[in-house]
């Protein structure tokens, strides 16, 4: 506050101003004293004057009485600007009419010849007041400024009238007496205002900084050096028993939520929390009944205490074991992955004792990639979810199980002996227990599963190695018939080592590009004309001599190099087209892998560029098991080399599980027939009817028939007389053939 302002609407003067009544019997005193000064004078002077001063004081007096009576119906400590401003008007009316009073009479006194003694009284009674008034009226600049100039300057004038030289200098030393009680009654206001602006930012603060304390989401506590509570906010309060943890004893705290609990579990927390206070406040999680976990942290404070936070973290907790759950678990079975088993399985290595048999299974689902074909892959992922269930029902404390990748799945059994026939009657057991019925919903789906297995002692378990052995028996067992488990025996190895070495002799010979081309003829039913020919990629091995196409097409998938045969055929067969007469086309294979890819478009326009060849004279196959994989992808791939004018055929029809879906929904032009539908053709009538129904069905949906693997002349009379192909291709016209005699057929 400014050191000449006066009561305001601010919470500054709205304090002060209740400072002008606050003591509201003593305002009465100067009336009383100004009574008491005349009438003594009255009676030693017998000066009428006097009396009617003492008269006219105690009017004042009453007046004063009156509206401290009247002040005293309210509280002084909780006033408004409206009634500060009142109650300063009513003291500055009271208190100014009492100076004027005693002012003008002394200096009557003064001027009027009145003995020495009674002129002594009134200004001894002045500079009391004057006191007083530093004392009383500090909170109204106003009211101090009238009060001493009413008491000073009467005197002041009068004094030099006397003609008394102690008067006179009595009279003057009124005047520093005044100006030093305005001094001092402006230095108590403005201590008082800065001690009241001082308390209401504080108050501010206070309620600010506990504001933030109840509304952070931890809960705090502040400790004093002996490690008792000095303060703590709303939720620390909630957190802990009893009304409040403000003064209690850090050991003594005791959760809400162990209230009914046992000693046991109070002792526990209590420990918990002591062990933390005295150490290094290092985090520390606590976890309390209901799955409910707090986590408490901590600092020292310079003067010996501490301030401790905490927090309820269970969804935390929870979000982080299902992150781990979910690092090592797989999603649909529940049983481990293939990182969390292979862990599991060095874990428990390391604690078997040397000599001890061991055995891994590995598994596949048959045929349950038909299932996600047939059904779904929703329904896909149902299945694989009660197949974990038999999993897990299979497993004891020397079994482990896992999901290895997809429909594979791994075993890892041991015992506590070198008994090899024990382990091995265990892994038949095992797989013969899963074989047989699932239920999933209202299906009931039968299940067979493919194993091999790999026995080994301890000492020589190493991971990479019976994995390894284990898939070659795993390979083994398919390669014989469904649902078999087959053990690891040393001759699959020389298998292995002669495929792997294949595998390495097929990659070069693609770099020496030194695969070839035939090509099998599609004839117009009677015979006479060749419309299209298909490019068959051929291998022979320089020493084992022609490798089936069936081998190492099946091998080039493994390795990832399908493409790169796919991009070889299809060059040389468009080279080659160039080269027959008329608009004779030529029809390319490509694989499921090429249609996964936007690279199969860009490799067709630029061999067609490169090459010069019309793309209405390139067919391009597909069969129904490459389709079924991305559906939609290879929709929207097959429809893009369409509107190149490429012809896009369906290879092997009739083979597959969606068959007829497929040829509404695909942009296909042509239909290739599987050989399955032609074979006893001549002597079934049942078969004959389906080849008929089926064309009939593709020929509705505007689509050209080719059909295929046929080998007679029996077969091409009853397809030529019931009209059941547009073209027809099989070894009744003519086997596969090198390019220059394929032209020379064309050319006849």
């Amino acid at each position: 506050m400014a050191e000449d302002s006066n009561i305001d609407g601010d919470g500054e003067g709205l304090a002060l101003s209740g400072s002008l009544y606050r003591h509201r019997w003593q305002q009465l005193a100067g009336a009383l004293v100004s009574i008491v000064c005349f009438t003594v004078v009255w009676v030693r002077t017998d000066f009428t004057a006097f009396l009617v001063l003492a008269l006219c004081a105690s009017a004042i007096g009453l007046l004063r009485l009156v509206m401290t009576i009247a002040l005293g119906r309210f509280d002084v400590t909780a006033i408004d600007a409206a009634r500060a401003r009142r109650i300063e008007r009513n003291h500055i009316v009271g208190s100014g009419l009492t100076a004027a009073l005693l002012g003008g009479g002394t200096a009557y006194a003064i001027v009027s010849g009145v003995d020495g003694f009674s002129v002594f009284i009134c200004i001894s009674v002045i500079m009391g007041l004057l006191v007083a008034v530093a004392g009383r009226s500090y909170a109204s600049r106003r009211s101090v400024d009238l009060q001493t100039a009413f008491l000073v300057l009467p005197p002041a004038v009068a004094g030099p009238l006397n003609g008394d030289l102690s008067v006179i200098i009595m009279c003057f030393m009124l005047l520093p007496l005044g100006f030093e009680a305005r001094v001092m009654a402006c230095g108590i206001r403005n201590a008082l205002a800065r001690s009241a602006a001082a308390a209401g930012h504080l108050s501010v603060l206070v309620e600010r900084f506990n504001a933030a304390l109840d509304t952070m989401p931890h809960g705090l506590m502040m400790l004093d050096s002996s490690r008792r509570v000095q303060i703590a906010n709303s939720r620390a309060r909630a957190f802990f028993a009893g009304a409040g943890p403000e003064g209690v004893a850090a050991d003594a705290l005791i959760p809400v939520a162990l209230e009914e609990d046992g000693d046991g579990h109070k002792h526990a927390f209590s420990q918990r929390l002591c062990e933390f206070l005295d150490g290094d406040f290092q985090r520390v999680q606590v976890p309390l009944p209901g799955k409910t976990y707090f986590e408490f942290d901590g600092a020292s404070r310079a003067d010996g205490g501490a301030v401790v936070i905490f927090e309820d973290v269970s969804a935390r907790v929870r979000a982080e074991e299902k992150i781990l759950h979910m690092a090592k678990f797989d999603a649909l079975t529940g049983l481990s992955n293939r990182h969390h088993f292979a862990e599991q399985v060095r874990l428990t290595l390391e604690r078997l004792p040397a000599g001890v048999t061991i055995g891994f299974l590995l598994i596949d689902v048959d045929d349950l990639k038909n299932v996600n074909d047939m059904r779904g892959h929703a329904f896909g992922d149902r299945v694989l979810n009660e197949i974990g269930r038999r999993f897990a029902a299979l497993t004891d404390s020397e079994t482990i199980t896992a999901r290895m990748i997809s429909d594979q799945f791994g075993v890892f059994l041991f015992g506590r002996d070198g008994d090899e026939l024990a382990m091995k009657a265990r892994i038949l057991k095992f797989h013969a227990a899963l074989q047989g019925n699932y239920t999933v919903g209202d299906v009931v789906l039968p299940l067979t599963y493919s194993a091999g297995y790999v026995l080994l002692p301890n000492r020589e378990a190493e991971t990479e190695e019976w994995q390894v052995k284990a898939d070659l028996a795993l390979s083994e067992a398919k390669g014989r018939a469904r649902g078999l488990c087959v053990g690891y025996a040393r001759e699959m190895d020389e298998r292995y080592i002669a495929s792997r070495r294949l595998k390495a002799d097929l990659r070069q010979t693609l770099l020496d590009r030194g695969l070839t081309t035939m090509f099998q003829p599609m004839y117009t039913p009677d015979g006479r004309h060749i419309e299209c020919c298909e490019a068959l990629v051929r291998w022979t091995h320089p020493e084992r001599g022609p490798v089936s196409p069936d081998v190492f097409i099946r091998m080039a998938e493994d390795m990832g190099v399908v493409s790169t045969i796919t991009a070889f055929v299809l060059e040389q067969a468009c080279r080659e087209c160039m080269r027959w007469p008329g608009q004779t086309s030529v029809s390319v294979n490509l694989s499921a892998h090429d249609l996964r890819s936007r690279a199969i478009v860009d490799l067709v326009a630029e061999t067609l560029a490169l090459t010069g060849l019309s793309s209405s004279r390139l067919h391009l196959e597909v069969t129904e098991s490459c389709l079924m994989d991305e559906p939609l992808a290879a929709g929207a791939l097959l429809a893009e080399l369409r509107t190149m004018g490429v012809t896009i055929a369906v290879d092997d029809f009739g083979t597959g599980f969606s068959s007829l879906a497929y040829l509404d929904t695909l942009p296909l032009d042509v239909v290739k027939i599987d050989r399955s539908f032609v074979r006893n053709v001549t002597s079934d009538g049942r078969r004959l009817k389906l080849l008929k129904g089926t064309v009939n069905l593709v020929r509705a949906l505007g689509l050209d028939v080719v059909v295929e693997g046929v080998e007679t002349e029996e077969q091409l009379a009853v397809i030529v007389e019931n009209g059941a192909a547009d073209l027809v291709q099989g070894f009744v016209f003519s086997r596969p053939l090198p390019p220059d005699q394929a032209l020379a057929l064309m050319q006849r």
